[in-house]
Formats: C-alpha cells, structure tokens, sequence
C-alpha cells in the first residue's frame, strides 16, 4: 500500500477519485482497530474499499479474487468452571472440572455440526487453552478453558452459541458446577461486492497480466478486520500468493515473511486498479 502512495506520488496520473490509504492499527485483538478508525472519520465520503492481504499457501503469482464472504468471523470463548475440587483418589466426591472440561471439548466438537448443511456454511470451533490449579493429586475447584468459534456465515451464529449454551446447562446440572461463558466477538467475515470484484477481474484482461494467474473461489477460515468497512461500501479482498520454495511459513509464524516478487506484483495491481477507476 505504501508502495501504491509512492507512485501515486511520483508519477501523478490524472485519477477520476480521490485516495485514502489506510493501515491497520490493532488489527489482532478484540476488539480491533477497524472500528475505532471508522469513529475517527476514516471511512466519510468514502464509495469503494480495496484491502490487502499475502496468502502463504499460494505460491507468487497467484491472486484471488473470489466474491461473497471470503474469510470467517472469529468469536472468541472464555469459559470459566467452578465447583467443588478434592483428591484425587476420591474423584466421586468433587465436581471433577476436568473432566466437565472434557465434555465441553468432545461433546461441543461432536454437536456443533448437526443440522448444519457443510454444502452452505461452515463453523469452526476450536479450543485452544486450558489452566488449572497445578498438583498430580488434586482435582481443581476452578478451571478456565478458551477458544473460538468460527462461522462463514453470519446468521448461523445464534443457532451455534445456542447449542453451546444449552450444552453447558447440561454438564451443570450433571456434574453440580458452574460454567460461566463470556463471549467476545471478533470482526464479522469479509463480503467481497460481487459488482466490484467483476470490475477488477474486468480490468485485469490485457497482455501486463498474462503471467498472473487469477482464484476465483479461494476462501479462508482466518478473520480480519477489514470487514467493518466491507459492511460500509463496496468493497474487495484481494490476495496474494506468496509462496516460494525458501518461504514456506505461514502467516503467525515466526518465519514468516514476504518475497519482494509478491510486494511488486500487489504494488502493480493495486496501481493498475486505482489508474483506470472509473
């Protein structure tokens, strides 16, 4: 994007729209930067937003441009279990968290996905990290287990937090505890503009760009923040390969990184797109 500005900069084409270039502070956390950006005016007068991102499982060269929702929401799991800890040679007599924690793991993987038709929708859900009061003898009075939940289509997210909650009903009733869930939503999923993606696909028909290879269909289960201004305008989600045979990692790996050939090729797109807007 910085790469786009400097151009912009030097060689100054006649362009028919004004440019805002904008980062993505805090993009990680929930919640994230996007809407405190949106608060501060950075999304007034705006008509159309294009986004950014490097995609390591495809090699350079390759761009997606895939319309609809192209990526999943990210709701964040903190649940908290409580109830009566002990020995453990004497199991029966305690709430036994740990093994409640195990429940809501297996029981909540096996449930989540009954009902749901795979061919329309896809949920995710993950847990990722579990504490206890530490002791090879003692069972815990308290427990703590977070995770996520992922959804690629946003009205199905009642009927998973619902099954969720009905499930940890159950294990309180059974096991004499309580299971306290706070639930932190992360940014919706991207929607890729069906109208504006064919524009940009559009504009790519010509000889510059016969080495590049254009998905039209590829999606992900990761999130990103650039959905609060995909629900505000048209907007686009474009990708990058940025694979190569000395770049492997994926992204939120400490190896990761990006090939120079991937930064050109964005810069150009980007470039290309913003010269011939209409």
């Amino acid at each position: 994007m910085l790469g786009v500005a400097l151009a912009v900069k030097k060689l100054q084409p006649k362009l028919k729209a004004n440019l805002r270039f904008v980062f993505q502070p805090a993009e990680e956390p929930i919640p994230s930067g996007a809407p405190e950006m949106v608060k501060a005016g950075v999304m007034k007068n705006v008509s159309h937003a294009l986004g950014l991102h490097m995609e390591p499982s495809l090699p350079v060269g390759r761009v997606t441009l895939a319309p609809g929702y192209i990526n999943m929401q990210s709701i964040r799991l903190d649940l908290t279990l409580k109830g009566s800890g002990g020995h453990s040679a004497r199991p029966h007599e305690t709430a036994d968290l740990l093994w409640v924690a195990s429940r809501i793991i297996q029981d909540g993987y096996g449930m989540m996905y009954r009902g749901l038709n795979h061919l329309d929708t896809t949920v995710i859900l993950t847990y990722t990290e579990i504490r206890a009061a530490q002791g090879y003898n003692v069972i815990p009075n308290e427990l703590t287990l977070t995770g996520t939940l992922r959804l690629a289509d946003p009205q199905k997210k009642n009927i998973a937090i619902r099954r969720l909650k009905n499930l940890f009903s159950t294990l309180e009733q059974e096991n004499d505890c309580q299971i306290e869930c706070k639930i932190k939503e992360g940014s919706p999923a991207i929607f890729n503009d069906p109208n504006l993606v064919k524009v940009l696909d559009d504009r790519l028909q010509e000889s510059f760009w016969h080495s590049m290879e254009v998905i039209k269909e590829h999606r992900t289960p990761g999130g990103d923040d650039f959905s609060h201004y995909s629900k505000r305008v048209p907007s686009a989600m474009i990708k990058f390969g940025s694979k190569t045979e000395s770049m492997t990692a994926s992204v939120h790996e400490g190896l990761f990184d990006v090939p120079i050939e991937a930064m050109e090729l964005a810069t150009a797109f980007f470039l290309h797109q913003v010269i011939a807007w209409e």
